[in-house]
């Protein structure tokens, strides 16, 4: 499976292609994200307080919104399909 790397300040995301189109496309992809983050390998370096200072950074969610590491995840392996699609 041919895949490609998001790179963010304090790690980096090795995503499937396949899960680039289905997760960054126009519309809700809610279901899509939610189908492949199991699939995609969060690594050592991405731990709640990595992840959530991360997401901080871009201003979008509350303090509260970020204690949700679950949330967390979802979020960032939407940026990174977004970011790889781009």
């Amino acid at each position: 499976m041919k895949t490609q790397f998001a790179d963010f300040e304090r790690f980096t995301l090795e995503i499937p292609q396949e899960a680039i189109g289905d997760c960054s496309h126009q519309g809700a992809c809610d279901e899509d994200v939610e189908h492949w983050q199991s699939k995609i390998a969060r690594p050592d370096e991405c731990t709640e307080e990595a992840l959530a200072e991360e997401l901080r950074e871009y201003g979008a969610w509350e303090d509260a919104e970020l204690q949700d590491d679950d949330a967390n995840w979802l979020r960032i392996v939407w940026i990174a399909a977004c970011n790889l699609k781009g």
